[in-house]
């Protein structure tokens, strides 16, 4: 069975390429996968109920938008898109563009606007983050599963960004 190449191909890259650039390592390429579904896949009886997938797309769009990738950003966002209505879409989009501060941020509720503060606390300046931040979380209505997920989808997300840079720059390198 082929593993899916979810990072390679947000790299540009080719199956062969990508495995040329990762030195053959597909327990890498399976292990990110099966993180990204085990984060993204969300089952009707799941452990954070509050953290849809609606959410969760909305969370990890906006640590890509915040750590620069576009590709990253783009491929969770286009997954956010086919999630929502006509209607929500326009709004959905500003969320993760625009943050808690962004017009639709601020018509957001307040656990939304929370979790977006969350999000751009966490790839902006982890080390600031403080226990006042997770009561923050807390105070606006989600509880500690969900701000668990919440928190290891954003540094999932990180990792993505840094692994599809670092294969741009590897395939740059070997051209």
């Amino acid at each position: 069975m082929t593993t899916q190449d979810t990072l390679g191909t947000l790299a540009g890259l080719d199956r062969e390429a990508s495995e040329r650039l990762r030195g053959h390592r597909p327990a890498v390429t399976e292990a990110a996968e099966a993180s990204l579904h085990a984060l993204f896949d969300v089952p009707e009886d799941d452990e954070a109920p509050g953290l849809d997938r609606r959410l969760r797309l909305v969370a990890a769009a906006r640590a890509a938008h915040v750590d620069g990738s576009d590709a990253v950003a783009a491929f969770y966002a286009e997954q956010l898109l086919e999630e929502a209505d006509d209607v929500d879409a326009p709004g959905l989009a500003e969320l993760v563009t625009g943050g808690a501060d962004g017009e639709a941020g601020r018509a957001a509720g307040r656990a939304e606007r929370a979790l977006l503060r969350h999000v751009d606390l966490l790839v902006q300046r982890p080390a600031a983050a403080t226990s006042d931040d997770l009561d923050a979380l807390a105070a606006a209505g989600w509880g500690v599963v969900e701000i668990v997920v919440l928190s290891q989808i954003v540094s999932f997300v990180t990792y993505q960004t840094r692994v599809v840079a670092g294969l741009a720059v590897l395939q740059e390198a070997s051209a």
